[in-house]
């Protein structure tokens, strides 16, 4: 990792080990913690008219950041929600303020089957590409670049087909769904490699994705919101393959389980292979203090932990002393974000 780093973060390869470690099941002599703050110490720049706004933002959002401890600062190429597949598929994206939509050609689960993106020669797939390039080719060290793919097949298919459409085709024509979805699969691999091997040597022979969290080797965050919608029985049925295919193809992978109706998923999500990781996010009830308040899912964090996996938790910075005497700390992710930077710095001093 070039010594640039330093500029955003001193103590890069102190968290690269410590991470490494974690990975590996070795215990380490404090918690892994992403903690953030507002830096003090430098103002954003306004930048020249001629300045990429793209780089320019990401400039001025790295710089203005406190990263401590197992946080990297890195450019989380997101233009919409899920994007990279959507696109790579040949679906339209409609910019707006506030999101990114999508307009879908497939009329029918036999198109998705026979489609050959390919030899699309799509445009937003390629612009993607090239911002990609662009970003690793502009970090020199200072920062990683986030890495993804194809991947979330059932929700993709949702998004290309319609949600209707797709839940009533798994009721009667299951067949074809399975057959939609393992043609898409074949692609989760080569869409993935190719960032990858593009941000290799930026990102230290490792991946970041959205989720901010960094790996050696192949790592990717994977989820299935349509999970809110079926059945245990239909999510084995259709969901966990996909799943568990695009895990093997990765060294590790982390679990997006977005609310309290995902939960009844979890015996599967916990038998998936090289899950390691499964992200807690309280979805729609986010407004509610109760629901986001870490202490209230001790006994999910502990069900998550008992079966070997790890858990991601967003946490209060207040609440990290309580919640860590309640939990397995060797098991655990924190992320917390702190008023200022001398917060932050005494956070990581407590966890040790």
């Amino acid at each position: 990792m070039n010594d640039n780093m330093s500029l955003y973060k001193p103590d890069w390869l102190e968290a690269k080990e410590r991470m490494t470690d974690w990975w590996a099941g070795k215990k380490a002599d404090r918690a892994v913690a992403r903690i953030i703050a507002p830096a003090k110490r430098i103002k954003p720049d306004i930048g020249d008219k001629t300045d990429d706004p793209v780089f320019l933002n990401l400039e001025n959002e790295i710089k203005s950041v406190f990263w401590g401890g197992e946080a990297f600062p890195f450019h989380n190429i997101c233009i919409g929600p899920m994007y990279d597949q959507l696109v790579y598929y040949g679906a339209k994206p409609i910019f707006t303020k506030e999101t990114t939509w999508y307009e879908s050609h497939f009329k029918s689960l036999d198109e998705i089957i026979e489609y050959k993106p390919e030899t699309d020669g799509n445009k937003w797939w390629q612009d993607l590409i090239d911002l990609v390039k662009k970003s690793a080719e502009r970090s020199k060290g200072r920062y990683l670049v986030s890495v993804s793919g194809v991947a979330a097949v059932i929700d993709m298919l949702a998004y290309l087909i319609g949600n209707e459409e797709l839940l009533l085709a798994m009721k009667d024509e299951p067949e074809k769904v399975i057959a939609a979805r393992n043609a898409v699969v074949k692609h989760c691999a080569p869409t993935f490699d190719e960032r990858f091997n593009i941000s290799n040597e930026c990102n230290d022979e490792g991946s970041i994705d959205w989720i901010g969290v960094w790996a050696p080797g192949k790592f990717i965050t994977n989820q299935c919101d349509l999970s809110v919608m079926i059945s245990p029985e239909m999510f084995d049925k259709f969901v966990f393959d996909e799943l568990n295919a695009v895990c093997l193809m990765h060294n590790q992978g982390a679990y997006h389980l977005d609310g309290e109706d995902q939960i009844k998923h979890l015996d599967s999500i916990l038998k998936l292979h090289n899950i390691k990781l499964i992200q807690w996010v309280p979805a729609t009830k986010a407004n509610d203090p109760n629901y986001v308040d870490p202490l209230n899912w001790i006994g999910l964090f502990k069900r998550i932990q008992n079966a070997g996996c790890r858990v991601y938790i967003s946490t209060p910075c207040e609440k990290i002393k309580e919640l860590l005497n309640k939990i397995d700390r060797d098991l655990v992710y924190l992320s917390t974000w702190c008023p200022d930077e001398e917060t932050a710095a005494q956070v990581l001093r407590d966890l040790k």
